[in-house]
């Protein structure tokens, strides 16, 4: 699962850096070809800052549950704090929130708690239940 979960989560990360015009595109060709790619390099160094970005996120969420004694299990996070630490990092580099895969849609309210329910069996299957 989580090897065809990087590939993707990978591939969706770049093409929304190339749509939003974050990255450059390599040497497939101009912006409007639908089928060009970014550029190697610098798609590695947007994807390597996003991944310590989620990490530290991660690392520092953690560490505010057990502090303040969160949840179940303080330490294990629930799909609440995981889309939000995602939600966070991708709107710091200027991707739309939605570009976590745990959460492909932009809904809020009822709609999101449904989402998150979903999708959020393939993320986060043994997450803790509670905020």
């Amino acid at each position: 699962y989580w090897s065809w979960m990087g590939a993707v989560a990978r591939d969706r990360v770049v093409q929304e850096s190339l749509d939003l015009g974050l990255l450059s595109h390599g040497e497939k060709g101009a912006s409007q070809d639908p089928n060009a790619t970014a550029d190697p390099t610098e798609a590695e160094v947007l994807l390597k800052k996003i991944g310590l970005s989620l990490a530290r996120s991660h690392a520092a969420e953690v560490s505010n549950d057990v502090d303040n004694d969160l949840g179940m299990l303080p330490g294990l996070l629930s799909r609440e704090q995981i889309t939000a630490y995602h939600h966070a990092v991708f709107e710091s580099y200027g991707l739309p929130k939605d570009t976590f895969g745990g959460t492909p849609f932009s809904l809020g309210g009822t709609a999101q708690q449904l989402q998150l329910l979903v999708a959020g069996g393939l993320y986060a299957a043994d997450s803790d239940p509670l905020d």
